[in-house]
C-alpha cells in the first residue's frame, strides 16, 4: 500500500496543477481577483502578459511584425518552459490534454475487453505546424485559431459552451479508437514547445543501473516509439535524457518504474 502511494504521487500532482489553473481563470472572470485573465490561448498574470507562443508565429505569418506585449509575452512563457521542460504544458497546464488522457484510457479499457480494436494514427507534427503556418499567411487569419482544441476548452471551462465544444467532443470521439492523434501531431502548440524540449533546462532522465527492463514505462507512455528507442537500446549507455518533441513529460514512466530508473532533473542547478 505505501508503493502504491509513492506510484500515483505525481500523476495526482499534475490533474492538481491543471484543474487549480484553470481555476484561476475561472475566478479571474467571475470573481475579477485579476490573478490569471484571459484564456490559454492569451493571458495576463498579475498584469504580466503571457502569450501562446504558436499564436505569436501566426500573428508574425499574417500582420508580418510583433506588437511589443505579444514580444513580452512570448519572451516570458518561452523562458519558463525552456527552465522546466518544453512540452511541460501539454500535460501540466493544458486541459484537453487532460481530457484526451481520461478518453485514451477509456479507450485501453475497450481494447482490454476486445470491444474496439487497437489501432494507430500518426501524423507528421512538422509538416502540419508548417500547414497551419502558411493557411494563415495565405488567409491573413489566424485559421489554426478556429480549429484550436486548447484554445476552445479553456475558453469552454471559462465562459461556458459555445458552437465550437462541437468540434473538441468530434475529436474526443474520434481519439477514443484511434488513440491522442490530436495531440501527437496534429496541434502545433505542443510541437512548438516540442521543439523547446531539445535545448530545454528540465528533463526527463533514464539510468540504465537498476533498469530490468520490464516495459511498464513503455507500456503507459502515450507515444511508445519514444522511450522503447531509450530502454531497449543495448548500447554501453549509463543513462540518458529523453530528447523528443513527443514527450509531454507527464512522468508516467517515473511513476510507473518500480526500479526508479527514470527521475526529472533540471540543469539549472549546475548553473546557479
Amino acid at each position: 500500500m505505501k508503493e502504491k502511494k509513492k506510484i500515483f504521487k505525481i500523476y495526482y500532482l499534475r490533474i492538481i496543477t491543471v484543474i487549480s489553473i484553470s481555476l484561476l481563470f475561472v475566478l479571474s472572470f467571475k470573481a475579477d481577483i485579476q490573478i490569471l485573465e484571459g484564456s490559454l490561448s492569451g493571458s495576463r498574470m498579475t498584469g504580466l502578459h503571457l502569450t501562446d507562443p504558436f499564436i505569436a508565429l501566426e500573428v508574425l505569418f499574417t500582420n508580418h511584425g510583433l506588437p511589443v506585449n505579444l514580444i513580452i509575452g512570448t519572451i516570458t512563457v518561452l523562458l519558463f518552459y525552456f527552465i522546466f521542460g518544453g512540452r511541460i504544458f501539454c500535460a501540466w497546464v493544458c486541459p484537453y490534454g487532460l481530457i484526451s488522457e481520461y478518453i485514451d484510457y477509456m479507450r485501453h479499457k475497450l481494447i482490454s475487453k476486445h470491444i474496439i480494436k487497437e489501432r494507430e494514427i500518426y501524423f507528421n507534427r512538422y509538416f502540419f505546424l508548417i500547414f497551419w503556418l502558411i493557411i494563415s499567411s495565405v488567409t491573413g487569419t489566424l485559421f489554426f485559431e478556429m480549429f484550436n482544441a486548447v484554445g476552445i476548452v479553456s475558453r469552454l471551462i471559462i465562459y461556458g459552451i459555445s458552437f465550437a465544444s462541437i468540434f473538441v467532443l468530434f475529436i474526443l470521439l474520434t481519439e477514443l479508437f484511434f488513440g491522442r492523434f490530436w495531440c501527437g501531431g496534429i496541434c502545433p502548440i505542443g510541437t512548438v514547445y516540442g521543439l523547446l524540449s531539445y535545448i530545454s533546462l528540465g528533463k526527463i532522465k533514464w539510468i540504465k543501473e537498476g533498469c530490468i527492463h520490464c516495459n511498464k514505462c513503455i507500456n503507459v507512455c502515450y507515444d511508445k516509439r519514444i522511450l522503447s528507442n531509450i530502454v531497449n537500446n543495448r548500447d554501453n549507455i549509463s543513462e540518458q535524457f529523453i530528447k523528443n518533441a513527443g514527450c509531454i513529460m507527464c512522468c508516467k514512466c517515473i511513476d510507473s518504474c518500480s526500479s526508479g530508473s527514470f527521475k526529472y532533473e533540471n540543469k539549472i542547478k549546475n548553473i546557479i
